[in-house]
């Protein structure tokens, strides 16, 4: 016992020193900068900034709460810097701002922004015949505030090999060591997972599993709600993903200072072909239950509907079991009996815990859909050989999602996709109301200036289509934005001449 509680202490003490090593190189690494040039936007929840064309770093972004707490490092104290993008274009690797750590070619070329186009931040640039289009704006997903970190990859005539890879450097409040966690548990080591392994979500701790109810948690969606799967993750040592090649290969080694990559291998991009990718980052909740066996539930906590299905669905519930006493929990298992109209959650072993050591239990339930428009309720419970028992409730929310009429159809708020989409110069924007309210349907470009309004005034609950016609307009991509008192959505047309 005493062993397993000094390894686990050995263990703490390794990752404390590392976290201060890091801290210190970040100070060297990076500029001293007071000039705070980056644009925000929050949505009262989340804020994320954005250097904007003044600063050397134009586009990097910070993501934190909109009380002030921090998500990603140095948000709200300088320039953006720590947390990067990259693009690789037919083998040429493509980087935002000066090159501090010499692992991109050139530098991402600015063709417009950032700029501000409702609630999102948009950033435009150009490399190797390629255009990459990046857009955050603060939203909320199951009931949480996120933002939406959106890509689009926008082909010339010719055909090229792309690849993106985006790294973000984890701070939650003022633990730049946060400890992170995925759908497949916690873990103190930096761990890779490649296509057909990569977790559906991960979470970054302010303090870790067991903290308490006031302590914060930064969330990340990597499938369902929209996002678009990573073909390669990556959690662990922030200082190895600052020089993070396209080829990187993982340690296996504790990390201190924490951080995460994401790839997309988007392969050959088509001549004049559109690739769009998205993922989130930002707050959400988990429930802690103390005991001897202390258990953090985390996990999606809704399901949405995407072209009449639920998504994502399966999906993932996903607990983490800490060891809070002295002695090892000898055949820790747990077992989620769920709800009525939710179907999975057999027993999952996870073995035994000695003293202070975290495992973890991944669920994959269905939702039927009947009954939906209700949070249905589960129950997971925890028990060992030789410890006590715990449990923990949880309950996820099920929308309707059933194909219905089109009069039906007309009665939610919603901004229809552009058809068609790819255009030249004319295609037809949809949006329907759930009641007739004033409207405002306005047309901007990536410098964040507005190029026409398609309606402002009075509108009937109902479906509505307006034609917009772009031929004064030259090619790009341009974002169009519906303004109700039902809320406010942004989606994008491709104009191609």
């Amino acid at each position: 016992m005493k062993l397993a509680l000094n390894l686990y202490l050995l263990l703490g003490c390794t990752l404390a020193a590392l976290a201060t090593d890091e801290a210190a190189r970040k100070q060297e690494l990076l500029p001293e900068s007071t000039s705070r040039a980056y644009l925000s936007s929050s949505n009262g929840i989340v804020t994320v900034n954005v250097s904007d064309a003044g600063s050397s770093y134009e586009g990097r972004f910070t993501i934190g709460t909109a009380a002030g707490e921090r998500l990603l490092y140095g948000h709200n104290d300088a320039d953006p810097v720590t947390s990067y993008t990259r693009l690789k274009v037919d083998g040429v690797v493509y980087g935002q701002g000066p090159s501090m750590s010499g692992t991109y070619d050139a530098p991402l070329t600015l063709l417009a922004g950032p700029a501000a186009v409702g609630a999102a931040i948009v950033t435009q640039y150009g490399a190797g015949g390629v255009t990459l289009i990046q857009t955050v704006t603060p939203t909320v997903v199951a009931g949480s505030g996120t933002v939406r970190i959106e890509y689009d990859i926008l082909g010339d005539a010719t055909y090229h090999e792309v690849s993106l890879l985006l790294e973000m450097d984890t701070m939650v409040d003022a633990n730049d060591a946060a400890p992170l966690s995925t759908s497949y548990g916690y873990t103190a080591v930096e761990t890779c997972f490649e296509t057909g392994t990569v977790p559906n979500i991960w979470q970054a701790f302010e303090v870790g599993p067991t903290q308490g109810p006031d302590d914060l948690v930064g969330c990340g969606i990597l499938s369902g709600f929209g996002a678009t799967l990573p073909d390669r993750a990556a959690f662990g040592q922030w200082g190895s993903f600052y020089n993070a090649a396209f080829n990187y290969v993982c340690s296996g080694l504790p990390y201190g200072d924490s951080g995460c990559l994401l790839w997309w291998e988007a392969g050959v991009l088509q001549p004049f072909q559109t690739r769009h990718y998205q993922t989130y980052y930002g707050t959400c909740d988990v429930q802690v239950v103390p005991g001897e066996l202390s258990l953090n539930l985390g996990g999606n906590t809704a399901l949405s509907c995407d072209n009449g299905e639920l998504t994502p669905n399966p999906f993932d519930v996903n607990l983490l079991v800490t060891n809070t006493g002295g002695d090892v929990c000898h055949d820790v298992h747990a077992v989620l009996t769920a709800g009525a109209g939710l179907i999975g959650g057999g027993p999952v072993f996870i073995g035994d815990l000695a003293p202070g050591q975290t495992g973890a239990a991944s669920f994959s339930l269905t939702a039927l859909g009947n009954p939906c428009d209700r949070s249905i309720p589960f129950l997971i419970e925890v028990m060992s050989a030789d410890c006590p028992p715990n449990s923990v409730t949880g309950e996820v929310y099920v929308p309707c999602c059933e194909v219905v009429g089109a009069e039906e159809q007309a009665l939610a708020f919603g901004l229809g996709a552009a058809y068609p989409n790819p255009f030249n110069p004319v295609t037809t924007l949809s949006f329907t109301l759930e009641t007739t309210g004033q409207v405002e349907l306005v047309v901007h470009n990536l410098a964040g200036e507005q190029v026409a309004t398609l309606w402002n005034g009075p509108a009937e609950r109902g479906l509505h289509e307006v034609q917009f016609d772009a031929s004064a307009l030259p090619s790009g991509l341009y974002l169009y934005t519906l303004s109700t008192e039902q809320g406010r959505q942004t989606r994008r047309m491709l104009l191609t001449k």
